[in-house]
């Protein structure tokens, strides 16, 4: 009798897998441990479909024959197990004759207690059907020499892989170990769940889901066997890419004798007697000494070397190499040997000559013109100041006077005003740029800062009838050079004031975080746009500007203050919308804060 039980569907899954797998193996691969994997495949699919056929089809004399069908297919399973594991743990010198009468004892007393079985019931205990789930499903119960066999061998076999996966673990790598826990642990778990079913705790009431779960553990094994073969090729792969290198390669061992070099070697360091066996280091390099002088006073203790070498060339070609010395060590950590790799790093050095020479080049430039700019400030400094004190003079005499020349004499002392002011600036930038020998940062009182600048600024704010506003609190302290902070919070102050309408304020705040102190200065003016905020605080992007009343900017002002604040380790940043003013943030360093230069 035929039915469909849904139980059989795992099973042929497995079963059909099992196959595809045996057969798609034996087409791609001759792996000595694939090899073995295909025993256990071909067992498993054989045990598989024969358990699955037996939910399918309830006939008593063909029930006998799955059964013996499928306790074949787990000796097989059994056996193939063995055999990868043994494969994989690189334990092929113990599979001898002993070894295969002992593994072929469990299917020979197998294949016994299937002769005896019609006397002494050794192979099956007894058989009937049952009704579950509407379905009708043998209840078997193993005979005694079979169950002996199955479980008792099976167990010991199974301790001895387990050992050996211990043992090959504690000699492995890291990554060789996190694919033998793999294995192990996936072993624990079928060993679990066999128990379990023994014992009558399955998940599915009647099934036994060992075939299941072994394949999991052979497709494990599969993926894992593969990544170890790749072991055979590795010397052979090695051999090749070292021979295929244009730089050379050499390998002596623990007693300077060298073992084996590449074809560049010979080109590079040839020497005409090469051609006997286990030279000594300093007949090898007896056309460069300096090379095994190196190697020799490199004390035995360090791992790794470098050095960079230049050979006399008997032309004037410029060659340089780096070498590069690393001990070869075994099992115990003890140097077997060494090897020396050399890279050719010509271009390298000729790049980095010509970097230097064009680096000193620059520097003496940049010298040159912050000599200049230095000169030129403190040169026009002194008669600036001369003619900005008699415009001044001038200016105040003909107010007295009503005089018509009154405004000329304006134009003429903001123009000098102007001037002055772009010559104080370049003297900064001056200084900024000599490596920063003038820099002293120190803990600095940021509301005795903001009042200094009010106080240079007052007059011409005055004039335009803007009211300055300090909110810095008492005890705001940062830790900044008190010249350039002052030189920053002057710079946006006096723009606040050039871009603010007449009868406004200019605001100047504090707010604190948990490392820095940001101090802000708002306007009331005319704001600017997006695109121009982008352009701020960028030396590429002078950009002159006019205040409300005509006032004139040389765009120097913006750049020095944000080259300062990034000295101090700072930002700074804007904020504005047209016709609503503008919001200029310095973030400075708490005083209690420390930075590197």
């Amino acid at each position: 009798m035929w039915q469909f039980h849904p139980y059989s569907l795992p099973l042929f899954f497995s079963s059909f897998l099992a196959f595809f797998l045996f057969y798609f193996l034996g087409r791609k691969t001759r792996i000595p441990l694939i090899q073995k994997l295909k025993l256990f495949l071909l067992g498993l699919g054989i045990w598989s479909f024969s358990y699955g056929l037996d939910f399918c089809h309830i006939d008593n004399t063909a029930h006998y024959l799955y059964l013996i069908v499928f306790h074949s297919g787990k000796m097989l399973v059994f056996i193939g197990f063995v055999l990868s594991i043994f494969e994989l743990t690189q334990n092929k010198r113990f599979v001898n004759q002993t070894f295969w009468i002992l593994l072929l004892l469990s299917p020979a007393l197998l294949g016994f207690s299937i002769l005896l079985d019609p006397f002494a019931s050794t192979f099956i205990e007894f058989t009937h059907q049952i009704q579950l789930h509407g379905k009708i499903q043998w209840v078997t119960e193993t005979g005694w020499l079979a169950s002996l066999v199955e479980i008792g061998l099976s167990l010991i076999w199974l301790g001895v892989c387990l050992y050996l996966l211990f043992e090959f673990f504690k000699k492995s790598k890291k990554q060789t170990r996190i694919q033998l826990v793999f294995i192990i642990v996936s072993i624990f778990l079928f060993l679990i769940a066999s128990s379990t079913q023994d014992l009558g705790w399955n998940a599915f009431n009647g099934l036994d889901l060992s075939p299941v779960l072994i394949l999991a553990n052979a497709i494990i094994l599969l993926f894992i066997g593969g990544y170890y073969q790749l072991t055979n090729v590795i010397p052979l792969a090695r051999n090749t890419i070292v021979d295929e290198l244009e730089e050379p390669v050499v390998i002596f061992d623990a007693k300077e004798r060298v073992v084996d070099w590449n074809v560049a070697a010979e080109t590079v360091l040839f020497h005409p007697v090469w051609t006997e066996s286990l030279l000594p280091l300093p007949v090898f390099f007896s056309k460069y000494p300096e090379i095994y002088e190196k190697i020799a006073s490199v004390t035995p203790k360090r791992n790794e070397f470098k050095w960079n070498w230049s050979p006399k060339q008997e032309k004037d070609e410029f060659v340089h190499w780096q070498i590069h010395l690393k001990r070869i060590k075994d099992q115990n950590l003890d140097t077997i040997g060494s090897i020396l790799f050399f890279r050719n790093i010509s271009d390298q050095t000729r790049a980095e000559l010509a970097m230097k020479e064009a680096n000193l080049s620059l520097q003496s430039a940049n010298q040159s013109k912050d000599r200049f700019f230095s000169i030129l400030s403190h040169d026009l400094r002194g008669p600036m100041g001369g003619i900005r004190i008699l415009a001044q003079i001038l200016d105040e005499k003909l107010k007295k006077q009503n005089s018509e020349l009154t405004k000329t004499s304006k134009v003429i002392l903001d123009a000098v005003d102007s001037v002055s002011s772009l010559l104080e600036d370049i003297l900064q930038w001056a200084k900024l740029q000599k490596a920063n020998d003038d820099f002293l940062p120190m803990a600095s009182s940021v509301d005795f800062i903001v009042k200094e600048s009010i106080q240079l600024l007052s007059v011409i704010a005055s004039e335009k009838e803007i009211e300055l506003i300090n909110e810095i609190p008492s005890h705001a302290q940062v830790l900044c050079d008190e010249r350039m902070i002052l030189t920053v919070l002057r710079n946006l102050i006096s723009n606040a004031i050039k871009f603010s309408l007449k009868k406004s304020r200019v605001r100047v705040f504090a707010n604190e975080t948990s490392e820095s102190w940001n101090i802000g200065v708002e306007d009331q003016g005319v704001g600017m746009p997006e695109e121009l905020q982008k352009k701020l605080f960028r030396a590429d992007e002078v950009i002159k500007s006019v205040g409300t009343q005509g006032e004139k900017g040389n765009g120097l002002g913006l750049i020095l203050c944000s080259e300062f604040v990034k000295l101090h380790k700072g930002k700074i940043s804007v904020q504005s919308e047209p016709g609503k003013g503008s919001i200029f943030t310095v973030s400075l360093p708490k005083a209690q804060s420390s930075f590197r230069n």
